[in-house]
Protein backbone atom coordinates (compact mmCIF):
# COMPACT_ATOMS: atom_id res chain seq x y z
CA UNK A 1 0.00 0.00 0.00
CA UNK A 2 1.29 3.47 -0.82
CA UNK A 3 2.63 5.27 2.23
CA UNK A 4 0.94 8.65 2.58
CA UNK A 5 2.35 11.16 5.07
CA UNK A 6 0.17 13.65 6.91
CA UNK A 7 1.01 17.24 7.68
CA UNK A 8 0.16 18.27 11.25
CA UNK A 9 0.23 21.98 11.95
CA UNK A 10 -0.40 23.45 15.38
CA UNK A 11 -3.00 26.20 15.15
CA UNK A 12 -2.16 29.67 16.46
CA UNK A 13 -5.18 31.58 17.72
CA UNK A 14 -3.64 35.06 17.77
CA UNK A 15 -5.60 37.87 16.18
CA UNK A 16 -4.57 39.52 12.90
CA UNK A 17 -3.55 43.16 12.53
CA UNK A 18 -3.99 45.54 9.60
CA UNK A 19 -1.89 48.69 10.13
CA UNK A 20 -2.31 51.91 8.18
CA UNK A 21 0.91 53.89 8.56
CA UNK A 22 0.83 57.48 9.76
CA UNK A 23 2.59 59.44 12.48
CA UNK A 24 0.45 57.77 15.17
CA UNK A 25 1.03 54.16 14.07
CA UNK A 26 4.71 54.35 13.22
CA UNK A 27 5.92 51.32 15.17
CA UNK A 28 4.93 48.63 17.62
CA UNK A 29 5.32 44.97 18.57
CA UNK A 30 2.87 42.39 17.23
CA UNK A 31 2.23 38.75 18.10
CA UNK A 32 -0.14 37.72 15.35
CA UNK A 33 -0.04 34.89 12.83
CA UNK A 34 -1.04 37.33 10.09
CA UNK A 35 -0.81 41.07 9.61
CA UNK A 36 -0.51 43.85 7.05
CA UNK A 37 1.29 47.20 7.00
CA UNK A 38 -0.05 49.63 4.41
CA UNK A 39 1.05 53.18 3.73
CA UNK A 40 -0.19 53.38 0.15
CA UNK A 41 -1.91 56.67 -0.73
CA UNK A 42 -1.20 58.38 2.57
CA UNK A 43 -1.34 62.17 2.72
CA UNK A 44 1.80 64.30 2.45
CA UNK A 45 1.28 65.62 6.00
CA UNK A 46 2.15 62.33 7.68
CA UNK A 47 4.42 60.82 5.01
CA UNK A 48 7.52 62.97 5.54
CA UNK A 49 10.42 62.37 7.93
CA UNK A 50 9.15 59.03 9.20
CA UNK A 51 11.35 56.56 11.02
CA UNK A 52 9.14 53.60 11.89
CA UNK A 53 10.07 50.36 13.62
CA UNK A 54 7.82 47.30 13.90
CA UNK A 55 8.74 44.02 15.55
CA UNK A 56 6.91 40.78 14.76
CA UNK A 57 7.20 37.93 17.24
CA UNK A 58 6.09 34.42 16.34
CA UNK A 59 5.79 31.31 18.47
CA UNK A 60 8.98 29.51 19.50
CA UNK A 61 10.25 27.38 16.61
CA UNK A 62 8.13 29.15 13.96
CA UNK A 63 9.20 31.07 10.85
CA UNK A 64 7.89 34.23 9.22
CA UNK A 65 7.13 34.87 5.58
CA UNK A 66 7.02 38.56 4.60
CA UNK A 67 5.69 39.53 1.18
CA UNK A 68 4.66 42.69 -0.66
CA UNK A 69 1.36 43.44 -2.42
CA UNK A 70 2.47 46.89 -3.59
CA UNK A 71 5.78 48.74 -3.55
CA UNK A 72 7.09 52.08 -4.88
CA UNK A 73 9.53 54.17 -2.85
CA UNK A 74 11.14 56.19 -5.62
CA UNK A 75 14.34 55.58 -7.58
CA UNK A 76 17.61 56.19 -5.77
CA UNK A 77 21.09 54.76 -5.47
CA UNK A 78 21.92 52.67 -2.43
CA UNK A 79 18.58 53.06 -0.64
CA UNK A 80 20.11 55.75 1.57
CA UNK A 81 17.17 58.12 2.18
CA UNK A 82 13.89 56.27 1.64
CA UNK A 83 13.70 52.54 2.21
CA UNK A 84 12.25 49.55 3.99
CA UNK A 85 14.67 47.31 5.87
CA UNK A 86 13.80 43.79 7.04
CA UNK A 87 15.97 42.32 9.78
CA UNK A 88 15.83 38.75 11.04
CA UNK A 89 18.20 36.38 12.78
CA UNK A 90 21.53 37.63 14.06
CA UNK A 91 23.00 39.04 10.85
CA UNK A 92 20.33 38.93 8.12
CA UNK A 93 19.25 42.36 6.90
CA UNK A 94 17.95 43.60 3.53
CA UNK A 95 17.07 47.12 2.33
CA UNK A 96 14.49 47.78 -0.38
CA UNK A 97 13.75 50.91 -2.42
CA UNK A 98 12.74 51.78 -5.98
CA UNK A 99 9.60 50.51 -7.68
CA UNK A 100 10.25 46.77 -8.14
CA UNK A 101 8.22 44.56 -5.79
CA UNK A 102 10.73 42.67 -3.60
CA UNK A 103 10.88 38.89 -3.40
CA UNK A 104 9.31 37.19 -0.40
CA UNK A 105 11.49 37.11 2.70
CA UNK A 106 11.54 33.85 4.67
CA UNK A 107 13.13 34.09 8.10
CA UNK A 108 15.15 31.39 9.83
CA UNK A 109 13.78 32.35 13.26
CA UNK A 110 10.47 33.37 14.83
CA UNK A 111 11.18 37.12 15.03
CA UNK A 112 11.66 39.90 12.50
CA UNK A 113 11.94 43.68 12.51
CA UNK A 114 10.70 46.06 9.82
CA UNK A 115 12.19 49.55 9.53
CA UNK A 116 10.62 52.24 7.34
CA UNK A 117 12.46 55.53 6.71
CA UNK A 118 11.43 58.54 4.59
CA UNK A 119 13.02 61.95 3.97
CA UNK A 120 11.48 65.41 4.14
CA UNK A 121 10.83 66.28 0.52
CA UNK A 122 9.62 63.28 -1.51
CA UNK A 123 5.94 62.43 -1.79
CA UNK A 124 6.03 58.61 -1.98
CA UNK A 125 3.49 56.36 -3.64
CA UNK A 126 3.91 53.87 -0.81
CA UNK A 127 3.98 50.16 -0.02
CA UNK A 128 1.72 47.41 1.21
CA UNK A 129 3.28 44.38 2.89
CA UNK A 130 1.94 41.39 4.82
CA UNK A 131 3.39 38.73 7.09
CA UNK A 132 2.45 35.19 8.00
CA UNK A 133 3.74 33.16 10.92
CA UNK A 134 4.03 29.42 10.33
CA UNK A 135 4.79 26.78 12.94
CA UNK A 136 7.04 23.93 11.90
CA UNK A 137 5.06 20.95 10.57
CA UNK A 138 5.02 17.59 12.28
CA UNK A 139 5.42 15.08 9.47
CA UNK A 140 3.98 11.59 9.97
CA UNK A 141 4.19 8.65 7.59
CA UNK A 142 0.83 6.91 7.80
CA UNK A 143 -0.90 4.68 5.20
CA UNK A 144 -4.38 6.04 5.79
CA UNK A 145 -7.09 7.80 3.80
CA UNK A 146 -7.57 11.57 3.75
CA UNK A 147 -10.46 11.23 6.19
CA UNK A 148 -8.41 9.26 8.73
CA UNK A 149 -5.39 11.53 8.28
CA UNK A 150 -7.56 14.50 9.23
CA UNK A 151 -8.76 12.72 12.40
CA UNK A 152 -5.21 11.71 13.28
CA UNK A 153 -4.14 15.35 13.15
CA UNK A 154 -6.98 16.41 15.44
CA UNK A 155 -6.11 13.63 17.92
CA UNK A 156 -2.58 15.04 18.09
CA UNK A 157 -3.88 18.54 18.86
CA UNK A 158 -3.18 19.87 15.39
CA UNK A 159 -4.79 20.51 12.06
CA UNK A 160 -4.25 19.09 8.58
CA UNK A 161 -2.27 21.64 6.60
CA UNK A 162 -4.06 24.10 4.37
CA UNK A 163 -2.81 24.10 0.75
CA UNK A 164 -0.94 27.38 1.29
CA UNK A 165 1.91 27.95 -1.18
CA UNK A 166 3.50 30.46 1.22
CA UNK A 167 3.71 27.68 3.78
CA UNK A 168 5.30 25.29 1.27
CA UNK A 169 7.82 27.97 0.32
CA UNK A 170 8.68 28.54 3.98
CA UNK A 171 9.41 24.89 4.74
CA UNK A 172 10.08 23.56 1.23
CA UNK A 173 13.67 22.54 1.93
CA UNK A 174 12.98 20.63 5.15
CA UNK A 175 9.83 19.02 3.72
CA UNK A 176 11.68 17.88 0.60
CA UNK A 177 14.55 16.45 2.67
CA UNK A 178 12.08 14.56 4.87
CA UNK A 179 10.20 13.19 1.86
CA UNK A 180 13.42 12.05 0.19
CA UNK A 181 14.71 10.38 3.36
CA UNK A 182 11.41 8.47 3.77
CA UNK A 183 11.01 7.74 0.04
CA UNK A 184 7.73 9.68 -0.05
CA UNK A 185 6.43 11.25 -3.27
CA UNK A 186 2.92 12.37 -2.28
CA UNK A 187 1.38 14.20 0.66
CA UNK A 188 -2.04 14.81 2.15
CA UNK A 189 -3.11 18.39 2.80
CA UNK A 190 -6.50 19.72 3.86
CA UNK A 191 -7.67 19.57 0.26
CA UNK A 192 -5.73 16.68 -1.21
CA UNK A 193 -3.64 17.57 -4.23
CA UNK A 194 -1.39 15.32 -6.28
CA UNK A 195 0.31 16.73 -9.37
CA UNK A 196 0.74 13.24 -10.81
CA UNK A 197 -2.94 12.81 -11.75
CA UNK A 198 -4.58 14.68 -14.62
CA UNK A 199 -8.35 15.20 -14.67
CA UNK A 200 -9.78 14.14 -18.02
CA UNK A 201 -13.30 15.29 -17.25
CA UNK A 202 -16.80 13.90 -16.94
CA UNK A 203 -17.48 11.02 -19.31
CA UNK A 204 -20.73 9.24 -20.12
CA UNK A 205 -20.75 5.65 -18.90
CA UNK A 206 -21.52 4.68 -22.51
CA UNK A 207 -17.86 5.47 -23.33
CA UNK A 208 -16.41 3.81 -20.22
CA UNK A 209 -15.24 0.23 -20.80
CA UNK A 210 -13.75 -1.05 -17.52
CA UNK A 211 -10.86 -3.50 -17.47
CA UNK A 212 -11.47 -3.96 -13.73
CA UNK A 213 -14.22 -2.73 -11.41
CA UNK A 214 -14.21 -2.26 -7.63
CA UNK A 215 -16.77 -1.20 -5.04
CA UNK A 216 -15.15 1.20 -2.54
CA UNK A 217 -17.15 2.29 0.52
CA UNK A 218 -15.16 5.52 1.07
CA UNK A 219 -14.39 6.06 -2.59
CA UNK A 220 -11.98 8.85 -3.51
CA UNK A 221 -9.37 9.68 -6.09
CA UNK A 222 -6.36 8.28 -4.21
CA UNK A 223 -7.88 4.88 -3.39
CA UNK A 224 -9.05 4.32 -6.96
CA UNK A 225 -5.65 5.41 -8.28
CA UNK A 226 -3.94 2.83 -6.06
CA UNK A 227 -6.06 -0.14 -7.17
CA UNK A 228 -5.84 0.94 -10.83
CA UNK A 229 -2.09 1.65 -10.80
CA UNK A 230 -1.47 -0.78 -13.68
CA UNK A 231 -3.91 0.96 -16.03
CA UNK A 232 -3.79 4.21 -18.00
CA UNK A 233 -6.95 5.79 -16.56
CA UNK A 234 -9.39 5.35 -13.71
CA UNK A 235 -12.97 6.51 -13.19
CA UNK A 236 -15.14 7.30 -10.16
CA UNK A 237 -18.92 7.03 -9.83
CA UNK A 238 -20.29 7.02 -6.27
CA UNK A 239 -18.80 3.79 -4.82
CA UNK A 240 -17.70 2.47 -8.21
CA UNK A 241 -14.01 2.59 -9.10
CA UNK A 242 -13.15 1.41 -12.63
CA UNK A 243 -9.75 0.85 -14.26
CA UNK A 244 -9.43 1.86 -17.92
CA UNK A 245 -6.87 1.64 -20.71
CA UNK A 246 -8.69 3.93 -23.14
CA UNK A 247 -11.24 6.69 -22.69
CA UNK A 248 -13.26 9.07 -24.84
CA UNK A 249 -14.25 12.33 -23.20
CA UNK A 250 -17.73 13.82 -23.29
CA UNK A 251 -19.46 16.78 -21.67
CA UNK A 252 -21.71 15.09 -19.14
CA UNK A 253 -22.44 16.47 -15.69
CA UNK A 254 -20.61 15.02 -12.67
CA UNK A 255 -22.05 16.38 -9.43
CA UNK A 256 -21.59 13.53 -6.92
CA UNK A 257 -19.17 14.21 -4.08
CA UNK A 258 -16.85 11.39 -2.99
CA UNK A 259 -17.65 9.82 0.38
CA UNK A 260 -13.95 9.55 1.23
CA UNK A 261 -13.11 13.15 0.35
CA UNK A 262 -15.95 15.56 -0.32
CA UNK A 263 -13.56 17.97 -2.07
CA UNK A 264 -13.38 15.47 -4.94
CA UNK A 265 -15.99 14.50 -7.53
CA UNK A 266 -17.25 10.92 -7.91
CA UNK A 267 -19.17 10.97 -11.17
CA UNK A 268 -22.79 11.72 -11.85
CA UNK A 269 -26.02 10.24 -13.13
CA UNK A 270 -24.86 7.73 -15.81
CA UNK A 271 -21.40 9.36 -15.87
CA UNK A 272 -17.88 8.91 -14.45
CA UNK A 273 -15.27 11.39 -13.31
CA UNK A 274 -12.20 10.15 -15.22
CA UNK A 275 -8.51 10.77 -14.43
CA UNK A 276 -5.35 9.98 -16.31
CA UNK A 277 -3.41 7.67 -14.02
CA UNK A 278 -0.03 8.06 -12.42
CA UNK A 279 2.11 7.79 -15.54
CA UNK A 280 4.26 10.53 -17.01
CA UNK A 281 7.63 10.93 -18.68
CA UNK A 282 10.86 12.37 -17.38
CA UNK A 283 12.60 11.90 -20.73
CA UNK A 284 10.27 11.45 -23.71
CA UNK A 285 12.86 9.41 -25.64
CA UNK A 286 13.16 6.86 -22.83
CA UNK A 287 9.44 6.59 -21.98
CA UNK A 288 8.25 3.00 -22.51
CA UNK A 289 4.67 3.03 -21.23
CA UNK A 290 1.80 1.11 -22.81
CA UNK A 291 -0.44 3.67 -24.48
CA UNK A 292 -1.64 2.86 -27.99
CA UNK A 293 -3.75 5.83 -29.03
CA UNK A 294 -3.01 9.51 -29.60
CA UNK A 295 -4.55 12.44 -27.79
CA UNK A 296 -7.46 12.50 -30.26
CA UNK A 297 -8.33 8.84 -29.61
CA UNK A 298 -6.97 7.42 -32.89
CA UNK A 299 -5.14 4.08 -32.73
CA UNK A 300 -1.39 4.15 -33.22
CA UNK A 301 0.25 2.54 -36.22
CA UNK A 302 2.91 -0.10 -35.43
CA UNK A 303 6.36 1.48 -35.63
CA UNK A 304 7.66 -1.22 -37.97
CA UNK A 305 5.15 0.06 -40.55
CA UNK A 306 6.41 3.64 -40.43
CA UNK A 307 9.29 5.64 -41.90
CA UNK A 308 11.04 5.46 -38.49
CA UNK A 309 11.17 1.67 -38.34
CA UNK A 310 14.99 1.72 -38.18
CA UNK A 311 15.14 4.25 -35.30
CA UNK A 312 16.26 3.55 -31.74
CA UNK A 313 13.51 2.76 -29.20
CA UNK A 314 13.73 2.27 -25.43
CA UNK A 315 12.24 -1.21 -25.95
CA UNK A 316 14.96 -2.14 -28.46
CA UNK A 317 13.66 -2.36 -32.02
CA UNK A 318 10.54 -1.05 -33.76
CA UNK A 319 9.11 -4.56 -33.49
CA UNK A 320 9.56 -4.42 -29.71
CA UNK A 321 7.95 -0.97 -29.47
CA UNK A 322 4.85 -2.38 -31.23
CA UNK A 323 2.23 0.38 -31.61
CA UNK A 324 2.92 2.10 -28.28
CA UNK A 325 3.48 5.86 -28.07
CA UNK A 326 7.18 6.70 -28.30
CA UNK A 327 9.47 9.57 -29.22
CA UNK A 328 12.21 8.17 -31.49
CA UNK A 329 12.69 11.53 -33.26
CA UNK A 330 13.28 13.61 -30.10
CA UNK A 331 10.11 15.69 -30.53
CA UNK A 332 9.93 16.25 -26.77
CA UNK A 333 6.81 14.21 -25.90
CA UNK A 334 5.56 10.70 -26.71
CA UNK A 335 3.63 10.53 -29.99
CA UNK A 336 2.64 8.11 -32.74
CA UNK A 337 1.54 7.86 -36.37
CA UNK A 338 -2.14 7.15 -36.93
CA UNK A 339 -1.52 6.57 -40.63
CA UNK A 340 1.59 6.66 -42.80
CA UNK A 341 1.45 10.44 -43.28
CA UNK A 342 -0.05 11.91 -40.10
CA UNK A 343 0.95 11.83 -36.45
CA UNK A 344 -0.12 13.38 -33.12
CA UNK A 345 1.17 13.48 -29.57
CA UNK A 346 -0.19 11.06 -26.99
CA UNK A 347 -1.97 11.64 -23.71
CA UNK A 348 1.19 11.56 -21.60
CA UNK A 349 2.66 14.64 -19.96
CA UNK A 350 5.96 15.54 -18.34
CA UNK A 351 6.37 14.46 -14.72
CA UNK A 352 6.09 17.22 -12.14
CA UNK A 353 8.61 17.53 -9.32
CA UNK A 354 7.80 17.29 -5.62
CA UNK A 355 5.66 19.98 -4.05
CA UNK A 356 4.94 21.99 -7.19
Amino acid sequence: MTMIPSFIVNVLVWSAYVITVDASSCGGTFKSNYGEINNSNYSSNNGYNLSCFWRIEGAIGSRLMIGFKNFSLGNQTGCGEEYIEIRHGNVNSSKYCGSKIPEKVITQSQNASIVFVTNHYTNLIGFHLYWKVFTKPVLITSPVSWELANKECEQNGGKLMEPDLDYLDTYRESISEWMEANKISEIWVRKYFTPWVFLKGCTSEFYVHPQMKYIVKNNQQKICQNVCSGYNYFGLQKRNCVCLNDVFSSNDSCSYRCDGNTDEMCGGNYAYTVYKNNFCYTSSKSWNGTLTQNIFGSSCLPWNQTSLKHSTFPDGSANDAKNNCRDPSGYGAPWCFHNSAYWARCDVFKCLGMLL
